[in-house]
């Protein structure tokens, strides 16, 4: 059993709701703080839940998202097309316009 399934079962079996775990996520979050129940970093299911109540996504500038490797940024300014959506950072598109297509 790893160091990080230890720290998990011990939270879970102390009844905790999160767990400390020094690593990146997928999405590049660092963050100590994981949900117990799902192993998902918890800044990640933030945003997951701020999208699903049609929140705006925190305001971040393609430059910020590239020097941290982050495959997204909002920075709150519509595409040509009118969509206030998130935008690719290598690219700049806008995420609704490439959903569409």
């Amino acid at each position: 059993m790893s160091k990080t399934e230890w720290q998990r079962e011990a939270a879970m079996a102390a009844g905790k709701p999160t767990y400390s775990r020094l690593k990146l996520c997928k999405r590049k979050h660092y963050r100590s703080e994981w949900h117990t129940a799902t192993g998902q970093c918890v800044q990640c299911m933030d945003e997951f839940m701020a999208r699903l109540k049609g929140e705006a996504p925190p305001l971040v500038s393609r430059g910020y998202s590239k020097q941290n490797g982050y495959p997204r940024f909002y920075e709150g300014k519509p595409c040509r097309y009118g969509h206030m959506s998130e935008r690719y950072t290598k690219s700049g598109a806008c995420v609704e316009c490439s959903r569409i297509r």
